[in-house]
């Protein structure tokens, strides 16, 4: 079967040399194969399609989990452009470092898309299209602040009811953290599954704080005592409130829902656990779980 697999390989190989264009490659893929694309790409690299070539292979390697090959393709696009640092190209670039950036967090890179990060500041240090084209790095520069499986998190604050809440002091629990808005749906349709979890475990020691990035604290206030969420809320007003809110822009929350289940250890033991019963699931197995002392 491999020497098949081999030969096959090798037949694709062949056929991308022969092709005229990455067009006539893809009409001879019938799965996602990397090989003859590669191989059209090293026979034609100054074709008006190499750019696209090159694109059709990042993808292939993204859409077959070969993140960190696809970094690479990504990495030679913006040193090609880097070369040009033409303006009308600035969408590709800011695309290419995106991309880049991206590709490598995926991949479980993150000190390599911290690295990079620095390379392309200094790369367009003082550049009249700076601004614009490092803007490009927002959400990546948010993305690496996201805590891991098995970090910790920071969080204390006084909540809206007026008590201090001080997720160190939570040790020994099993804690989850909620970002949410009143305004978002799909935060809103988590709350039956939270509050069972709740109702099922807060016993036994299990606790959940939130921190929603709503702007109108009446309106927050109100949903609440009518959803009747017993667990403690964080508020933030003024230019702290919404998505400037101190908590969400230290751990990079960009999107919500964002969920963090925190074991008894006070490390993250599972990341947005959403699906149907994983959350009550968890909860009682961290519960089970004793802490080394």
């Amino acid at each position: 079967m491999k020497r098949l697999l081999a030969v096959l390989s090798l037949v694709c190989s062949l056929s991308a040399l022969a092709a005229d264009s990455i067009e006539d490659v893809l009409k001879h893929l019938t799965k996602p194969d990397p090989a003859p694309v590669k191989a059209y790409i090293a026979e034609h690299p100054d074709a008006p399609d190499a750019d696209k070539a090159e694109h059709v292979l990042a993808a292939i390697y993204s859409v077959t989990g070969q993140k960190a090959e696809a970094a690479k393709v990504f990495q030679h696009s913006y040193e090609k452009l880097l070369a040009k640092k033409d303006t009308a190209i600035l969408k590709d670039i800011r695309d290419a470092i995106r991309d880049w950036v991206e590709a490598c967090i995926e991949a479980g890179q993150r000190d390599r898309a911290k690295e990079i990060i620095v390379r392309i500041e200094k790369d367009f240090a003082g550049d009249k299209n700076e601004r614009l084209i490092l803007s490009a790095l927002d959400i990546p520069r948010d993305e690496l602040k996201i805590p891991l499986v098995g970090e910790t998190m920071e969080i204390a604050f006084k909540a809206t009811d007026g008590n201090d809440v001080n997720l160190a002091a939570m040790k020994g629990k099993v804690v989850l953290v909620e970002y949410w808005s009143t305004t978002c749906a799909p935060c809103v349709a988590e709350f039956p599954k939270i509050k069972k979890a709740y109702d099922n475990f807060h016993n036994k020691g299990f606790e959940v704080i939130a921190v929603p990035l709503d702007e109108d604290r009446a309106k927050l206030e109100g949903f609440l005592k009518k959803r009747d969420l017993p667990w403690p809320q964080l508020f933030a007003s003024g230019l702290d409130a919404g998505w400037k809110h101190p908590l969400a822009s230290k751990y990079g929350i960009h999107s919500i829902p964002q969920l963090f289940l925190i074991g008894k250890d006070g490390r993250i033991a599972a990341i947005n656990p959403r699906r149907p019963g994983e959350l009550e699931k968890r909860v009682s197995e961290l519960l089970a779980k004793s802490v080394a002392k």
